[in-house]
């Protein structure tokens, strides 16, 4: 597994990591979700506070509007409920110039008792501006304006924020009609609130960011905002309503010709339906960049108008980002004691455990003595070392035994004995028996000492055991000098036949090295004989109960010790098979070329057997 494997897998991670993570987890869960608790409520209750304080804000202020519009309302009509406004209305042109001048004078005091007040006039019966502190104004026809349409039938009027057709300044125009002597409406009485005041009254709602801005009753915000929202609707406006006379007269004097939509709906239709202060949230880039504001509203009673007082809502994280950063601190603390902790325990069970480990790689290499551990700790580990040291040593005993096993026996018996596989009494099975000798073996060891003779049995029985192990022979039996190797049992072989002589092949191959090497040494060459057979015969487990060996027993092997001798009569042809060993080898190259010798009658049996010599020519002379 590669390194960026294992730091993408836990099941990978060091105990040390592992436990660290835990103890982290289990003090810093519960920490973490308690302080998240404590600050979402309270962010929630700073915002609930904040929108309660917005909304409060912006009732104050909107009630000081309704104050100013009530006490401009209560001032136009004193002017109309004046008698000589009256009188000077009803003659029209043929009034007295006192008359004229007593007017003038009231509505000259008017402007300087109130500098929010811009001007004062009156329109006639018609609408033509007959009298006015801007002399610009007079004999102009405002018949067109609304206030003059409402007023008209002797009703108060407030009308929107308009830009006067002289001045070209914005205000407020509070009209109501002058009544006659005879009761009937002779005029209407004007008077233009400064927009500057109403501006100055918005702009100085100054919550600890953010701003305030008037909606008017279409939902179009007409003072207070940031230039690129002032004159823009909060929802989108109807076409039917923006070619209202009265609505293109509003806004085509500020150059609007038409009015763009925020996309505030819910704002819009939340302050359309109130009657009371609320509170809301919006975001738009129109107003505070694009970021997420609180607002608080409330509706004017005077007019159908809104005051919305905002603020970012982001502010309000400010207060709670030093309990966060604590909180940060905190966690930190109690983190660093929980891996400091963790360092502690997980030496205390780590240490043992890689000990466990290198024990446990020691007996994969088959290294048992290097895996004998000792732990001094009395507990679960502890016990599990001592276990697992004298598991080692079982082991060690075992492989021990195993090892001169497998030199008593071939691996494949040794393997189904172990298994279970093998038990007393036989199966017949067909097999391929090879029967070898060394050539004048006794005259050659009388002129030797016993220990040179063990010495050359021995390097001869390696060499020729090793030339058999790559065809799988199971080797039965050593007979003095002679050697029995079985192919087809006890592991069953489809090509016995071919494995046999091509190990026969090999095993020659591998007596002329040795000859070489004992050449070399000054000592004799050691010539050999094999025969080989095939045929059904027992194999199993020959003997007692106590003492058991694998082996076969049939005519073949017979016949195969009965070749090995008949070589003897063949110089140059040291192996020898069967007729029926040779139809089963069929076209194999590496056999060589197979030479017919007859059929012979061996010692032992009545019926002939037909002879071939394998490998002619290849003797190496």
């Amino acid at each position: 597994m590669s390194a960026r494997s294992r730091l993408l897998s836990p099941s990978a991670w060091p105990i040390a990591v592992k436990l660290a993570l835990v103890l982290l987890a289990s003090s810093l869960a519960p920490m973490g979700v308690t302080a998240a608790l404590e600050i979402r409520q309270a962010r929630a209750g700073a915002e609930e506070a904040e929108l309660t304080s917005l909304a409060a804000l912006a009732q104050s202020t909107a009630g000081r509007l309704d104050q100013l519009f009530d006490d401009t309302l209560r001032v136009v009509g004193q002017i109309a409920g004046e008698a000589e406004v009256a009188a000077f209305l009803a003659a029209g042109r043929d009034a007295p110039a006192g008359v004229r001048a007593s007017v003038e004078r009231t509505i000259a005091n008017v402007l300087r008792a109130n500098d929010d007040i811009a001007e004062g006039y009156l329109l006639d019966a018609r609408g033509t501006c007959v009298l006015s502190s801007n002399a610009a104004d007079l004999g102009r026809d405002y018949a067109f304006r609304e206030y003059y349409r409402e007023a008209i039938h002797g009703q108060g009027y407030i009308s929107e924020i308009l830009v006067g057709s002289t001045t070209h300044r914005p205000g407020v125009y509070f009209t109501r009609g002058v009544a006659g002597g005879d009761g009937g409406i002779v005029g209407v009485a004007v008077i233009k609130l400064s927009g500057e005041i109403i501006a100055r009254m918005v702009a100085s709602v100054r919550p600890a960011t953010g701003g305030a801005f008037l909606v008017d009753g279409w939902g179009v915000i007409v003072s207070g905002a940031e230039p690129g929202a002032l004159y823009r609707s909060l929802a989108p406006l109807s076409s039917a309503v923006e070619r209202l006379p009265s609505f293109e007269q509003r806004f085509s004097a500020v150059g609007v010709d038409h009015i763009q939509s925020l996309g505030l709906d819910a704002l819009g239709q939340r302050l359309a339906g109130a009657s009371a202060s609320g509170s809301a949230a919006f975001a738009t880039p129109a107003l505070g960049g694009g970021a997420r504001q609180i607002a608080g509203f409330a509706p004017l009673s005077a007019k159908r108008w809104a005051l919305v007082v905002h603020r970012p809502q982001a502010d309000l994280a400010a207060p709670l980002a030093r309990a966060t950063r604590r909180t940060v601190a905190n966690a930190v603390l109690v983190g660093a004691l929980m891996i400091l902790v963790a360092l502690v325990l997980a030496r205390n069970i780590v240490r043992p455990v890689r000990r466990l480990i290198g024990a446990a790689r020691a007996i994969q290499r088959g290294d048992f003595r290097a895996a004998r551990i000792e732990v001094p700790s009395e507990d679960e580990i502890g016990a599990l070392a001592g276990a697992f040291d004298t598991m080692a040593r079982g082991l060690e005993e075992r492989e021990r035994e195993l090892a001169i096993f497998g030199r008593m026996v071939s691996p494949e018996v040794r393997e189904k004995l172990l298994a279970g596989h093998l038990e007393l009494g036989g199966e017949t099975r067909r097999a391929v028996v090879l029967f070898s000798d060394i050539r004048g073996f006794s005259s050659l060891s009388e002129k030797m000492d016993p220990q040179a003779v063990v010495a050359l049995l021995n390097e001869y029985l390696t060499a020729m055991v090793e030339a058999t192990a790559a065809y799988n022979g199971y080797v039965n039996n050593f007979i003095g000098d002679a050697i029995v190797v079985i192919f087809g049992a006890p592991i069953p072989q489809t090509d016995a036949e071919r494995r046999a002589v091509s190990a026969a092949l090999a095993m020659r191959a591998a007596l002329a090295e040795l000859n070489l090497r004992r050449a070399a040494r000054g000592e004799v060459p050691l010539a050999t004989g094999i025969g080989i057979a095939v045929g059904d015969m027992v194999a199993g487990q020959i003997g007692s109960p106590a003492r058991m060996v694998y082996t076969v027993i049939g005519d073949a092997v017979n016949v195969a010790a009965r070749l090995e001798a008949l070589t003897k009569d063949y110089p140059g042809k040291t192996i020898l098979i069967t007729r029926r060993v040779a139809d089963a080898l069929g076209a194999a190259p590496e056999v060589g070329a197979l030479e017919p010798l007859g059929p012979h009658t061996l010692k032992g049996r009545l019926e002939p057997v037909e002879v071939f010599a394998v490998g002619v020519g290849r003797e190496g002379g």
